[in-house]
């Protein structure tokens, strides 16, 4: 049988299990990161806003979405088909019946008939 040198340690040999200390020190970090963050929220409330940068949320530009004189648009004429589909869908939602049960609506909602 062959043994292995003195100084070679074998797969399976993981050392000694961790000892009290290091729990010890991850419970001593919980608290310690605590008392951080709470110190750095602290300062955070104290620090006079004078010494913040000034923040502002409203828009400093304003914007002219009316006409557009200068670069003169123009749109494609409406296509004539698509005002004659839109009133016969306007005609044919007027023709359409609208039922509404009243058992079928919650207590709280009231239920509104069309014109």
């Amino acid at each position: 049988m062959t043994s292995l040198p003195p100084d070679t340690k074998r797969a399976d040999d993981e050392g000694p299990p961790p000892s009290r200390w290091w729990w010890l020190l991850l419970l001593l970090a919980l608290p310690l990161s605590c008392a951080a963050v709470f110190v750095s929220a602290s300062i955070g409330v104290v620090t006079p806003p004078e010494r913040l940068a000034g923040v502002s949320l409203l828009a400093s530009a304003q914007a002219d979405y009316g006409s557009d004189r200068d670069r003169n648009i123009r749109f494609a004429p409406l296509n004539p088909a698509v005002a004659t589909e839109a009133a016969a869908d306007e005609a044919y939602l007027a023709l359409t019946p609208i039922v509404i049960n009243p058992q079928d609506q919650p207590t709280s909602v009231i239920a509104f008939l069309p014109p």
